[in-house]
Formats: C-alpha cells, structure tokens, sequence
C-alpha cells in the first residue's frame, strides 16, 4: 500500500471536486504502481488525519471533523481504535497523535490484524523510519 502524506486543495479552489480528482488520481498511481513493481496492485492508501478531540480551539476541531467526513464520503474508512501515535519529526519535537485512515484502491482488501499491520508499518516504519519493534508501532498494533 502507499502512505498519502499531504493532499489539500487552496481554499479558493475548494467545491470543485479537485480534492476527489486528486484522491482518485493518487489511487490509480498506486494501482500502476503496484503492477509495476509487484505484479499486482497495491490495497490501497493509507493516512493520518489530525485527530478532533484534541484540537486546541472549536474552529480546528470542526476542520479535523470536516477532513475526516470528506475522506469518509470520498470512500475512505476511519480506525479510531488504532492508537497511531508518530515519533517527533526533530529532536526539539514531541510526538504526535492521529488517527489512521484506509482507501482501498482494488476491490478485494485484507481485513483485521493483517490489516492493520500493512497499515501501521507504512505510516510508522516506512514513513516516519520507526523501528518495527518501537514502542510507537507496538502502541498502534495493541488496541
């Protein structure tokens, strides 16, 4: 699978359905990609999104909340339940929380720990460069 990092549409282009070209475009890349160099195509996106309840003011809370409804309605699955908890991105950084997010790009996709498994290494290991024994992927892969 691929780890999406950013996908964002200025706001003065919002409401046009760029964001859902965009998220569309990104799940045929994977689909290529994976045929490319797998014989067979990747499951799909995975991704973090901010979450809600500890936003620090109403506002953001609402726009966390918006984000994730839009990824919903645009097909993707939220994982609340996975405590995805990323190591500092610099040394003066603290880690952060999120909550994970799953696209499926084929049809037919895995379920349960498997899952999450694919999930949690592409953001944490692969992405972020976590150990696959680190306390972080260990914290994701126990809820």
């Amino acid at each position: 699978m691929a780890f999406l990092r950013y996908l964002a549409v200025h706001a003065s282009a919002r409401n046009r359905g760029l964001g859902r070209h965009l998220l569309n475009d990104a799940l045929q890349t994977v689909r290529a990609d994976g045929w490319a160099h797998a014989g067979y195509p990747y499951l799909g996106l995975v991704f973090e999104v901010e979450r809600p309840g500890e936003a620090e003011t109403d506002a953001e809370r609402t726009i966390r909340e918006r984000r994730i409804g839009w990824y919903v309605r645009n097909g993707a699955r939220l994982y609340p339940n996975v405590d995805l908890t990323t190591p500092p991105v610099s040394p003066d950084q603290p880690p952060v929380s999120y909550h994970l997010m799953f696209r499926a790009a084929v049809p037919k996709r895995m379920v349960g720990r498997t899952l999450r498994r694919m999930m949690v290494e592409s953001v944490l290991v692969h992405g972020y460069g976590a150990a696959p024994d680190s306390r972080y992927v260990q914290r994701a892969m126990a809820g």
